[in-house]
């Protein structure tokens, strides 16, 4: 997934999918959800390591869902732990007491997970005719290196980055979605998107890898 186009390609998809996760979420928390236009990065391990240690050198809160299928990874939501209350508060709104919030955590950060990550990968398989299966989230606290290395990280040939901001009540939460992707995953998914662009009649533009 080196190449320009199937770079754009990949970003349009996703602007797509966040947008119609947008929507679900705005149902679900009752309030407008905003999504920013995200920023994709292919990165090595490591590098996907640092950039959310840039975003929170703490814990994570992370929702990990495992597909298989024509492409087969470890898809990842993933934000500071300290705004994972904030999170549930803004999926519970006012139907449940401050001291109630963190017993419904897991359940909630797992429900936005769910459909955050669902929204991608339904895009990316209507788009490239690929047959996907997933399997239910885990919710998971711990160090961003820890997280990684226990879904696949260690194995990663490459961490597919989205950066996005959420805007909920004029309130920012800064999010990567992280897709972990060993060599056939790669290969798999720079192959179908080369498929897409032949179809759509843009095969050979934009360079080699």
């Amino acid at each position: 997934m080196s190449r320009p186009l199937q770079h754009d390609a990949l970003l349009e998809a996703f602007n797509v999918a966040l947008a119609r996760a947008a929507v679900s979420l705005s149902r679900l928390m009752q309030e407008t959800i905003v999504v920013t236009a995200p920023q994709l990065e292919l990165l090595a391990a490591d590098g996907a390591i640092a950039r959310i240690k840039a975003l929170a050198d703490e814990r994570v809160a992370a929702v990990v869902q495992r597909f298989e299928g024509d492409l087969a990874a470890h898809a990842l939501l993933l934000f500071p732990q300290s705004r994972a209350l904030e999170v549930v508060r803004l999926a519970v709104g006012g139907l449940v007491g401050e001291e109630d919030l963190s017993e419904l955590e897991e359940e909630a950060i797992s429900e936005v997970g769910n459909i955050l990550l669902n929204a991608c990968m339904a895009v990316l398989a209507n788009q490239l005719h690929m047959q996907l299966r997933t399997a239910p989230p885990d919710y998971v606290l711990d160090m961003p290196e820890h997280v990684l290395a226990s879904h696949g990280g260690a194995a990663a040939s490459a961490v597919l980055m989205i950066h996005m901001i959420m805007t909920v009540e004029s309130r920012d939460l800064a999010t990567y979605i992280a897709f972990l992707l060993d060599a056939r995953a790669n290969a798999a998914l720079a192959d179908a998107f080369d498929r897409y662009l032949e179809d759509i009649g843009l095969a050979g533009e934009g360079g080699h890898a």
